[in-house]
């Protein structure tokens, strides 16, 4: 072999990187990274709990009402079915809405019922006005993702409950409660019920 058939060799082989030599020099997280990409469940969950995440952050844009509106007229009142497209005279048309309700009395019971009227439509629309609220405190804004387009027209896609106020904007509030303990629970365990543990995190993060 001659001497310039060597130096190309000599030249060319460092540039040749397998994947052990990759993984000598990768830092810590990018390993973790790789080794959670391979799990197809583990990505499937990271990434529900993201969209979670994601919903509970911004629950105001996302929920319909505010979490403390109510209205005494319909306590109880059943889940109201979405519909997106609307039968009319001209044919099938993109219109969401929501049927409404009827009243009736049960006599025996001493109670009134809630009946879903198909007769009656409430439109709905998307990215409609409604209950004013600060984007994470900052920011005024009164736009929410999915309403009624009158914002007196009730709309209960889940339903409500007994002082009248919408399950569903309520759950989606609820998030924020529900995913803020993991978090706190997650970090008092690592700071203080294993300080060991926490402190090898911490002296690692530090280097």
């Amino acid at each position: 072999m001659s001497t310039t058939q060597a130096a190309n060799q000599t030249t060319i082989a460092p540039e040749i990187k397998t994947d052990e030599s990759i993984a000598v020099v990768a830092n810590q997280w990018r390993l973790i990274w790789w080794k959670f990409r391979k799990h197809k469940l583990a990505m499937l969950g990271g990434t529900v709990t993201f969209l979670i995440y994601f919903v509970a952050l911004f629950a105001d844009f996302f929920a319909p009402f505010a979490p403390d509106a109510y209205a005494a007229n319909y306590t109880y009142a059943p889940p109201q079915q979405l519909h997106i497209f609307d039968q009319t005279e001209d044919g099938l048309r993109l219109q969401p809405y929501v049927n409404g309700y009827t009243v009736e009395i049960d006599y025996n019971a001493g109670r009134r019922n809630f009946v879903v009227d198909p007769e009656v439509k409430i439109p709905v629309g998307f990215f409609v006005q409604g209950a004013p609220y600060k984007i994470l405190g900052l920011f005024e804004a009164n736009i929410h993702l999915i309403g009624p387009i009158n914002p007196d027209d009730p709309m209960y896609l889940l339903g409500a409950d007994r002082l009248g106020q919408d399950v569903f904007s309520r759950t989606i509030y609820g998030a924020r409660v529900s995913m803020t303990i993991g978090l706190i629970g997650v970090a008092m365990s690592l700071f203080f019920w294993h300080p060991a543990g926490g402190h090898q995190w911490l002296l690692w993060w530090l280097d």
